[in-house]
């Protein structure tokens, strides 16, 4: 997520410093953090705005150039020094359009490692609520098994009282007997002694199984609560994960408004171009500015018609 959120402080920065440059340079204002709409239309009248009017310079220029010929040398070299200028702001706006194309890219590539992290931490989740699932089955069974020994160790304990009952008739028959049941009176004694013994061991063990079932519905209760937790957390996982997924879409989208106003920022340079090119020979060729301010008007009506049709389809 820091790596997302330092990528978008750089995309942030870098489509500032490009609207500043723009607005300085009367190029397109290209502003790739709005809505596709909004961002194409401002970057039409930008570039309506700049090279429309340079252009349109151009033109008037080369029809006074054709009208009043002593006005030729100022005219060619201000067409001149413009065609540079609006060369070199161009050059340099394709420049800004290039680097914020690449924040784009890492940004778009930090939300695809995010999404995978958000995938392993859904899938680790879904396997601690299995494993969880598996141990509270077995701590299900160790309690059915403890009943199972308290059920047992109850038995032992009626049979003891059985015995220690069995024992105290003994004995009392014994001393009916007298002297002839004295032995079997020791025995009595010994059989009762052992009951009794026997029903002590019974009542620890009871005592230690009810321990066992306590800690085990403890553990059942927080195995149940990890159980909640991490069923919570996979929601959260799968929130994110599709906000993670809207804001990849989104990016998508960013970039190829990007890639297209690139394309757009290099057109306009290349046609920039030719208009400085031939503003150029026009000033180096003074002795037939005439025709060349008629070579110039066509390649310049052209660019015009080029970039009305290309503003035409940015705004339909």
């Amino acid at each position: 997520i820091g790596e997302m959120a330092n990528a978008v402080q750089v995309f942030k920065e870098n489509a500032i410093e490009r609207v500043r440059l723009e607005e300085e340079q009367r190029q397109a204002d290209i502003r790739a953090q709005e809505e596709k709409r909004a961002f194409m239309m401002s970057t039409a009248d930008n570039l309506e705005k700049s090279v429309g009017e340079s252009i349109l310079m151009v033109v008037n220029r080369s029809q006074k150039i054709l009208d009043v010929s002593q006005r030729m040398g100022d005219s060619i070299d201000k067409s001149t020094s413009g065609s540079f200028s609006v060369a070199e702001a161009s050059l340099e706006t394709a420049s800004d359009v290039e680097i914020v194309a690449a924040a784009t890219t890492q940004l778009t590539a930090s939300v695809q490692e995010i999404s995978s992290m958000v995938a392993e931490s859904s899938r680790v989740a879904n396997s601690a609520v299995g494993e969880a699932n598996d141990v509270n089955q077995k701590i299900q069974g160790l309690n059915a098994a403890a009943q199972k020994i308290g059920e047992v160790v109850q038995l032992i304990t009626d049979i003891a009282e059985q015995t220690n009952l069995l024992a105290l008739n003994a004995t009392i028959e014994a001393a009916r007997a007298g002297d002839a049941g004295k032995g079997f009176a020791v025995v009595a004694s010994e059989v009762k002694n052992l009951a009794n013994q026997t029903a002590k061991a019974t009542d620890e063990i009871g005592a230690q199984i009810g321990k066992i079932q306590n800690e085990t519905r403890q553990s059942v209760e927080a195995i149940d609560g990890i159980t909640h937790t991490i069923g919570e957390i996979d929601k959260v996982s799968t929130a994110v994960a599709a906000a993670v997924e809207e804001q990849q879409a989104a990016t998508s989208e960013i970039a190829g408004t990007i890639a297209r106003v690139s394309q757009s920022a290099s057109l306009v340079a290349d046609q920039i171009g030719k208009v400085t090119q031939s503003s150029a020979k026009s000033y180096s060729s003074a002795i037939s500015v005439i025709w060349a301010a008629k070579d110039l008007e066509k390649p310049t009506s052209n660019v015009k018609n080029q970039i009305d049709e290309f503003l035409r389809s940015i705004r339909e």
